[in-house]
């Protein structure tokens, strides 16, 4: 079921209207019956494979729930304690890799394996990457003694496999997201208000920006090779707008829709391209990934025995600095593949998670340097100027990866990296060239009008001013002329040939 299609609408009307009818305690449920529903509208079929992944996390759970119960160290001996807790541990550790293993298995397959095989015809469940991470980050949490293992199967397979973010994400961690879908919720005016404006703005981040935008990089990237440096350099900066207004506006549709609930998910993104380096970038896009990756593979990989033994060997031979920070290089580096690898299995996705985890290691390795210039040069890094100057620079890297990630190929993106520097072109885009590439003239005023509302939104929000609030502060009959206002825009600047049977770049991830 489309985000789109009148279908869901009316899915999401009747479920919102029955939501608040019911009685408290029997609220769950109707999420429950609710997703199931959405996920079987994209075939039954489709439902095998998360039902596996519930229910081998369930019982993943429990199972080491168990263990622990069992192992009773009261009037032990020191020695007899230790003992039973390192056969306790040995016991849950089969359990958990049985189950984490059985499940990143499942989505290497689908995901991986199968394509790279010639397996094109096989099945990819809606979501399969969303709904694996929040459960496997369930799971380790169970593990590691910080969550509690779920006794009932419908409140895991809920968490799991709440609608709205079955699209999109975002991930979600069992103590941020798992009381609230279970908690009762009376109804709000207000929620329901801040639903609609939620939706509303994605919906016109996607419509009237990403598709308008996708036109012209879909035309650049596919035929790259007949054009010139600067039409190419154009192509990335619209790939930039697109795909961020693409899967922000999405991200913004799942966070409405949920709040239409009481449901408040964890935001995704926080203005990426206000970063002043590559770093923070990353910590602002694609936050529950990153937090995830950060908590379940960094951390863990960063302070292992091989990362130790490396760091101790760095400060003996390259010197306390190196010596402290390389391993946490590395770790990011090894995250980043793992990331890239993450979008496709294709080489150009593993190539830009290297670039962007090989600028991070070379910037934390060199900063040291850096700062000793910056004093050398009497750079006053409290300034504006140094300031700007910073998210320009983190700008311009980020979008050299995007090249190397929507490019078709590794070659591909190289070869549009060098056309850009090396045979630019500037006099073509005077020439009427960019009226060539599918979109018309009144396309590039819609997108220039609405991407300056998005900056203008973005840059207020960055300030800290709440639009949100402010509306909330005005009479009801401005609020909801707003709302109107704002649909209609949507409806009227939608750009043509808007996908609505999907279309969200991550949809099927």
């Amino acid at each position: 079921m489309s985000l789109f299609s009148f279908s869901f609408f009316v899915f999401l009307c009747v479920g919102v209207l029955v939501y608040y009818l019911l009685p408290g305690r029997w609220q769950w449920v109707c999420l429950l019956v609710l997703s199931g529903g959405f996920y079987a509208c994209a075939g039954p079929a489709g439902l095998l494979f998360p039902a596996v992944t519930i229910v081998t996390t369930w019982l993943g759970g429990l199972a080491m729930a168990r263990v622990d119960r069992l192992c009773p160290t009261q009037g032990c001996t020191p020695a007899e304690k230790k003992a039973r807790r390192a056969a306790a541990k040995a016991k849950k550790r089969r359990f958990f890799w049985a189950v984490l293993g059985l499940n990143f298995g499942v989505l290497a397959w689908l995901k991986y394996v199968g394509p790279l095989w010639g397996r094109t015809g096989l099945l990819l469940p809606l979501g399969i990457s969303f709904y694996t991470f929040s459960a496997m980050g369930y799971l380790i949490d169970v593990y590691r003694g910080t969550v509690q293992a779920q006794r009932s199967l419908p409140r895991l397979a809920l968490f799991v496999g709440f609608f709205p973010q079955l699209l999109q994400g975002p991930i979600v961690r069992w103590d941020q997201t798992g009381p609230q879908l279970l908690e009762p919720h009376s109804f709000r005016l207000t929620a329901l208000q801040h639903g609609i404006q939620r939706m509303l703005w994605g919906y016109f981040k996607k419509m009237v920006i990403a598709d308008r935008a996708a036109v012209l990089v879909d035309q650049v990237f596919g035929s790259y090779d007949t054009y010139p440096g600067s039409v190419l350099a154009v192509g990335v900066l619209f790939y930039s707008l697109q795909q961020y207004a693409d899967f922000s506006g999405g991200i913004d549709v799942v966070l409405g829709a949920a709040e239409l609930f009481g449901i408040r998910l964890p935001e995704n993104f926080t203005r990426p391209y206000f970063s002043h380096s590559l770093s923070e970038f990353w910590r602002r896009w694609h936050i529950s990934l990153g937090a995830w990756m950060r908590d379940y593979l960094f951390y863990p990989l960063s302070i292992s025995r091989p990362m130790a033994r490396l760091g101790k060997w760095a400060k003996a031979h390259l010197g306390r600095s190196v010596g402290r920070v390389l391993p946490v290089c590395l770790a990011n580096v090894a995250v980043f593949l793992v990331v890239g690898v993450w979008h496709g299995a294709s080489a150009h996705y593993a190539v830009w998670g290297l670039y962007n985890g090989l600028v991070i290691a070379g910037a934390a390795l060199l900063e040291p340097l850096f700062d000793r210039m910056k004093t050398a040069l009497r750079v006053n890094v409290h300034s504006r100027g140094w300031r700007v100057f910073q998210i320009l620079r983190t700008f311009a890297v980020v979008n050299v990866g995007w090249y190397f990630d929507r490019a078709l190929t590794v070659r591909a993106g190289a070869d549009m990296l060098v056309r850009t520097f090396a045979r630019p072109d500037i006099a073509a885009l005077g020439q009427g060239i960019l009226l060539q590439l599918g979109l018309t003239g009144r396309d590039f005023l819609v997108l220039a009008a609405a991407t300056a509302v998005l900056f203008f939104v973005s840059v207020l929000q960055e300030r800290g001013v709440s639009i949100r609030t402010g509306l909330d502060a005005r009479p009801l009959w401005l609020r909801w002329t707003c709302y109107t206002g704002l649909l209609i825009a949507v409806l009227g600047l939608a750009a043509q040939g808007t996908d609505l049977t999907g279309g969200f770049l991550y949809a099927q991830f």
